[in-house]
């Protein structure tokens, strides 16, 4: 169900991603799993989650795994946490753009990593 806030929020990661995408918003990895952006004043946190569950089906048990998101908009200094969205919670729905912007960080992050890469073998 579409409320006012989803789709602020939907707007807002919307531009986040394509910000990302044009080289606007530049993130670093915290983790292989957790990436981080830093501005004057802010911090925003995108973490992936992947959870492994039992379930039971007609023909017995079956593991799932369900990838999860939480993103966090933090006030810095004092850190203070402002928003966080769990999709394993009450933001389900902000999954698939969630998704997206992990996919968007991790290509050019890994963009940047194959160039650093080239730079160093090209130095000899």
């Amino acid at each position: 169900m579409s409320t006012p806030e989803s789709e602020t929020l939907t707007a807002y990661i919307t531009r986040i991603v394509n910000d990302t995408k044009a080289g606007r918003i530049k993130w670093i990895k915290s983790n292989p799993t957790t990436f981080i952006y830093r501005k004057t004043g802010a911090q925003l946190s995108l973490q992936r989650i992947v959870q492994t569950r039992t379930v039971s089906t007609t023909g017995g048990l079956k593991r799932v795994s369900i990838t999860n998101y939480v993103f966090q908009a933090i006030e810095m200094p004092p850190g203070n946490v402002k928003l966080v969205l769990n999709t394993a919670e009450k933001d389900a729905e902000l999954r698939p753009l969630l998704d997206s912007l992990f996919e968007t960080i991790n290509v050019d992050l890994d963009r940047e990593g194959l160039d650093f890469l080239k730079k160093i073998i090209e130095q000899e």
